[in-house]
Order: C-alpha cells, then structure tokens, then sequence
C-alpha cells in the first residue's frame, strides 16, 4: 500500500503522542516494532472504514450520526 504524506504525518504523530505518554515502555527494538506495526494496522483499517459504509457493517452508527445530528450543531 502506498502512503501519501498525510498518511506518514499522522503516523508519526500517533507514534509520537504514545511515545511521549507511555514513558519508557516502548524501550525495546521489539516492543517499538510491535507499536509501529499496530500503528500501520490502525492508520489502514481506517483508510478501509473511510472507503466503505460502514452503516452497512455497523448498524449502531445509524444512531450515533442521527443523534450528532439532532444534539450536536456545527
């Protein structure tokens, strides 16, 4: 899969914002692969949920937009 810039700056940001707040638990070169791998993870399910209806796979979301709509103004 190819990354646009967008893609890569998020990324860095997620990675940034758990580095900073997990202390020194991602010291390991094994634990910092696992992070950046469930980061890759993340960031595509994400691309997938974007490209997709995922009212189709998740009915609930109906409701939650409809209830942004009526209570949440923009």
């Amino acid at each position: 899969m190819l990354l646009s810039p967008k893609q890569d700056e998020l990324k860095a940001q997620i990675k940034t914002v758990i580095l900073r707040d997990s202390e020194d638990f991602f010291d390991e070169l094994e634990d910092l692969a696992v992070l950046q791998n469930t980061i890759r993870i993340a960031c595509e399910f994400s691309d997938f949920l974007k490209g997709t209806d995922v009212t189709i796979y998740f009915p609930w979301f109906l409701s939650l937009l409809w209830f942004r709509k009526l209570f949440i103004r923009e």
